[in-house]
């Protein structure tokens, strides 16, 4: 058989062709399989660095509010609770000035500006309720406090009308977004 040289040459071109090809769809596939890892790397970073934070500092947030509750109301009705009293003053002074902070930082990196002002009222409306339980504490110092039905009337009267109900109120607000900023994680992925 005698086979003539341009058909050789055809199939050599069709040869390079296809190599050609191959080497053209793995370059294709190597950019878009690094774009895709890139942006499966910035959406993980965003969600250890930021998302899941804040998610847990919220929640930390809607414990202390639920805590802070519990503790003023042992304050009130039980006067000779003072491992509740130290903590409720350690939740107030140092607990929840480094939770604040700590959200302060990451609401830096929120995309929903609105959701960062959102939780600037809460920590203004918490403030509300640390003056309150602030003149609750002033009024029941001592065992002699408890025993003038005055005093414990109106710090009774400040914790049914003001602190529960504005805890509750909080509380109620910080379920709402951390579920708006679930949502916005699980948007992300």
């Amino acid at each position: 058989m005698k086979f003539k040289q341009g058909s050789f040459q055809k199939i050599d071109r069709k040869i390079y062709v296809v190599f050609i090809i191959v080497i053209a769809i793995a370059l294709v596939n190597a950019v878009i399989s690094t774009y895709t890892i890139k942006q499966s790397q910035n959406i993980t970073s965003e969600i250890v660095n930021n998302t899941n934070p804040s998610l847990d500092a919220l929640s930390k947030m809607n414990l202390l509010v639920t805590k802070s509750r519990m503790l003023i109301t042992n304050w009130v009705y039980l006067p000779y609770n003072s491992a509740d009293k130290d903590s409720l003053k350690s939740l107030n002074n140092n607990e929840y000035t480094v939770l604040r902070a700590r959200l302060f930082a990451l609401m830096s990196s929120w995309e929903d500006k609105d959701q960062s002002k959102q939780v600037q009222k809460l920590f203004f409306k918490y403030d509300e309720i640390v003056a309150h339980q602030t003149k609750i504490m002033r009024q029941l110092n001592t065992f002699e406090d408890y025993q003038d039905p005055v005093k414990k009337f109106a710090a009774e009267d400040v914790l049914e009308r003001e602190i529960i109900p504005m805890s509750e109120e909080l509380t109620h607000e910080l379920t709402s977004l951390l579920q708006k900023q679930t949502t916005n994680a699980l948007i992300k992925q």
